[in-house]
């Protein structure tokens, strides 16, 4: 296949099980190129033609894993983090200060990617909190949520709302969760939009601090960036041979309807084309 220039017809002989067999085998014996990945498809996007073979990116093993600095202090902080700060919600107030410095390092990583985190904190989107950062990367909208975990390594609120009656009106407070064990240990998740899919996530453990794993989040978000362009250049050029191949069948069943009236086949076509 390499000596083939990275693909190779198979024919209709073999089947897409069968490629799918010789992929997984050439995998578990690691004789693949480095940083590439076997896959196939239908010859000329047409299974009447058999299958093709062809090598493409292995993209997870192709994105590096960047270094993520979290300031010592905040300076300039981002808008986002400042709301964060402002609303007290999954973390306690001894630890408030550390986790806004792990999401503005999230915040100036993302900006380095050129993609886009609002100043505004994002809606709720599930039931257990609301998250912390909206960031737009170039494939996808994903939500931050940071939390501080329990004493039992359980995420929890550190701080709930109080709802009391003064003065003949009811009053809304945002109060300490008696019933919360902060163990000063941070975890951080990072979902879909709609906070459906967990993409990702890190917690501290007495090995490794939550500062150690953000580089392992955005990597994460780096390969999914990766794929999707990846995948709009494959549909791309999977469009250009689909549409080329149309052309071809039609153009052979204007050939073959002409054999079926009794026309010179050259003539034939000539007249169906006008």
């Amino acid at each position: 296949m390499i000596a083939a220039g990275g693909r190779l017809d198979l024919g209709a002989a073999i089947s897409e099980f069968d490629v799918s067999q010789i992929v997984r085998l050439l995998a578990d014996q690691g004789l693949l190129p480095s940083g590439q990945r076997l896959a196939h498809e239908s010859t000329r996007m047409d299974p009447v033609l058999g299958v093709t073979a062809y090598l493409e990116p292995d993209i997870p093993a192709t994105i590096p894993t960047t270094a993520v600095r979290v300031p010592s202090q905040l300076r300039s902080p981002h808008a986002a983090v400042e709301a964060f700060r402002a609303h007290r919600q999954n973390v306690s107030k001894a630890q408030i200060p550390r986790a806004a410095r792990i999401l503005q390092a999230l915040v100036t990583a993302a900006q380095e990617r050129q993609w886009k985190v609002p100043a505004q904190r994002p809606s709720g989107s599930r039931r257990d909190a609301t998250p912390d950062l909206l960031i737009s990367t170039l494939s996808q909208e994903v939500v931050v949520t940071i939390y501080e975990l329990d004493e039992r390594g359980r995420p929890g609120r550190a701080f709930v709302e109080d709802y009391g009656y003064g003065y003949g009106s009811r009053e809304q407070r945002t109060v300490t969760n008696r019933h919360f064990g902060g163990s000063g240990r941070l975890m951080l998740t990072v979902h879909d939009r709609w906070g459906e899919k967990l993409i990702a996530s890190a917690r501290e453990t007495k090995n490794e601090t939550l500062d150690e794993q953000l580089p392992a989040v955005l990597r994460t978000l780096d390969i999914a960036d990766a794929e999707d362009a990846w995948e709009r250049e494959e549909e791309t050029r999977r469009r250009a041979i689909r549409e080329e191949r149309w052309e071809e069948v039609k153009q052979e069943a204007f050939v073959q309807l002409a054999y079926q009236r009794g026309q010179v086949p050259g003539s034939g076509v000539a007249i169906l084309r006008r």
